[in-house]
């Protein structure tokens, strides 16, 4: 967890004085409902336990953030017949770089390859998964063909990322890479 928010707090402080710790962990919320008025509870127990809340809000926070929903949209006419096996071998290389390098990083990885409107085969798909040997797999699937034209179906693809089920997994981070020879005309 990086950043001034997604510190390693826990709900037992050590800032907090061991003795309200004891306390707030064997009386928690119980005393506050026992408690006909917060006047009758110590201020120390009500800032406590607000300050659990607090704290367990932000781990969640940023448990959520270290989520994070990465598709790869690719262009996979007959055009990139030259570029595709670099493109497999960037796109690996990325999720590679960042597993090795952001080891809390829990990936939801998805992909679609996109060709021409009059291909058969328009669109390639692979929905959002956390199987690493699945993506990669179906990565490595996805041949050049088709095409014919200069403008691909790149409309089509990012239509075809707009129904991704991009939450999944409470994903706060979603992350587009779109890798193509032919731009929108």
């Amino acid at each position: 967890r990086q950043g001034a928010d997604c510190t390693d707090a826990s709900p037992n402080d050590p800032g907090v004085d061991a003795n309200v710790n004891s306390v707030v962990d064997s009386l928690d919320f119980v005393v506050l409902e026992e408690k006909e008025s917060t006047d009758e509870v110590p201020s120390e127990l009500i800032s406590t336990t607000r300050r659990r809340k607090e704290i367990s809000r932000a781990i969640a926070t940023c448990e959520q953030a270290e989520t994070i929903a990465l598709v790869f949209l690719i262009d996979a006419t007959s055009s990139m017949s030259s570029y595709i096996e670099a493109v497999k071998t960037q796109i690996s290389s990325i999720v590679d770089d960042m597993k090795s390098t952001h080891q809390s990083i829990k990936l939801h990885l998805g992909l679609i390859a996109y060709r021409d409107h009059s291909d058969q085969k328009r669109f390639e798909i692979l929905p959002l998964t956390t199987d690493l040997a699945q993506f990669k797999a179906f990565v490595a699937s996805v041949p050049a063909m088709g095409g014919g034209d200069t403008p691909e179906d790149v409309h089509g693809g990012l239509q075809q990322a707009l129904q991704m089920d991009w939450g999944m997994g409470g994903s706060m981070t979603r992350v587009l890479v779109h890798m193509a020879d032919a731009p929108c005309p």
